[in-house]
């Protein structure tokens, strides 16, 4: 679970959207950027993305660094790239 953000991002039932209503999920985005249910279904959509990278990353780090942590600088990272998004 991230603590920014509430997500569990280890939950296997997350669906993932076709790339139409993806499209429509941002577009309702851009109108209502307040708006932090549509904000947190761009990250659930984009939690592959992180799980991705923390498991390339993951085989490089020391043991001292948890899973975890690294996640949830992921989840971060969407979070400043969707509040710089015009």
């Amino acid at each position: 679970m991230d603590t920014t953000t509430g997500i569990n991002i280890n939950d296997k039932n997350i669906k993932k959207l076709s790339e139409e209503d993806l499209a429509l999920l941002w577009v309702e985005f851009a109108k209502n950027r307040e708006d932090k249910a549509i904000r947190d279904k761009l990250i659930v959509q984009y939690i592959y993305l992180i799980k991705y990278v923390v498991g390339r990353l993951r085989v490089n780090l020391p043991s001292t660094i948890a899973t975890e942590d690294i996640t949830g600088c992921g989840v971060e990272g969407v979070l400043n790239a969707l509040g710089r998004v015009h």
